[in-house]
Parts: structure tokens; sequence; C-alpha cells
């Protein structure tokens, strides 16, 4: 199985996938976090088995594993968003949507990573397991998420700019076919 579901990479979120949170408009000259993006990643046919007729007995993944992206439904928006321009509310959005398109790429690097380990044979399954659990770091991406929050301020519409640098990156980075991590250390917005 592949990377699931099939619109992990291109899918495009809308305020009607996120849950409404009543929650207070900021003070004049104050800030406060406006929406949310949670996303899960999780993987499944990652079994090591014997390869038939191997001496010395060689092992390897029995099948094409399965990596899920899910956009979870605790996912939130701020009501008050929705009294903002579109113009503005559309900025938060392709910010969330950054967010987003951040984890399902880790997700499809880990699934990238699996399939390459699925070609090879190992000596032993813990030797398998030991290279499925080193792809697995592909998954961690909250230092990405919080460095991205950091240079954009929360602020899509503040920092034009800088939102246009993420974004532009992260997009070449599906576009492309490129690891997330080397195409945002080219782009020297992660170490």
């Amino acid at each position: 199985m592949p990377l699931m579901p099939v619109n992990a990479l291109n899918r495009i979120l809308t305020w009607g996938d996120f849950t409404q949170k009543n929650l207070p408009a900021p003070a004049p000259g104050t800030s406060i976090t406006a929406a949310e993006t949670q996303v899960n990643i999780s993987s499944t046919g990652i079994r090591f088995i014997p390869v038939p007729g191997s001496a010395p007995r060689q092992f390897r993944l029995d099948q094409e594993p399965t990596v899920t992206v899910n956009f979870l439904k605790r996912s939130w928006v701020a009501n008050f968003v929705f009294t903002w321009s579109q113009a503005d509310q559309s900025a938060l959005l392709d910010h969330e949507q950054t967010h987003y398109l951040i984890a399902a790429l880790s997700a499809r690097d880990f699934f990238n990573e699996l399939l390459a380990i699925r070609k090879r044979d190992y000596s032993s399954s813990q030797a398998g397991i030991a290279d499925v659990k080193a792809a697995q770091k592909l998954l961690i991406n909250q230092d990405i998420q919080d460095k991205y929050d950091q240079d954009t301020k929360h602020l899509p519409t503040v920092n034009v700019m800088v939102q246009q640098v993420w974004s532009q990156n992260v997009q070449a980075t599906l576009r492309f076919n490129q690891p997330l991590r080397a195409q945002l250390k080219r782009a020297t917005l992660i170490r």
C-alpha cells in the first residue's frame, strides 16, 4: 500500500476542516493563536520475515508498508477569524496549509525510506527494525513546525515575505519530490 490517503500530499484545507473555537478577539496591539493544525501519522505493514531459500538466512519486509496521514478534527480555528477580511482569512489558511504539508511531507519521506528498506535484505529482523527506527526520525517535524512559526511570528499577513519563502520552499519540496529537511536546509530555513 502507498502513502494514504491518496490525496495526502495534495489535500487543500478549508476552514470547514477545522473545528471552530469560541475565543475572544485579541485586544488592539496584541495577538493570540488564531488557528492550530494537528496531524497524526501512522504506519502498518512493517514486519520482517525470512527470505525463502536464503543461506545464510536473510530477512526483509514482507509487504509494501502503508503510511497514513490523518488531519485531526481537533485542529481548530478561532471564530473571530471570520470577522477578518477575506484576504487575511486566506493568508491564515495558507499558513495552516503549510503546517499540514510539513507533516505530510515528513510522512512521504518516511514512506520513501521504507520503500528503500523493503528492497534490502538483512542478516536479522533486528537489523531491519533498526533501519526502520532510524527512518522514523523523519517523522519528527515539530522542530520544523516551531521554526516556521518562529520565523513567521504566527503572523502571515504581517510577515508576508517570510511566509512566502517558507511556503515556496515547502511547495518546491513537493513539486520536485525532494526530501523536506534537505530542501529546507538548502534554503537555510533550518539547520
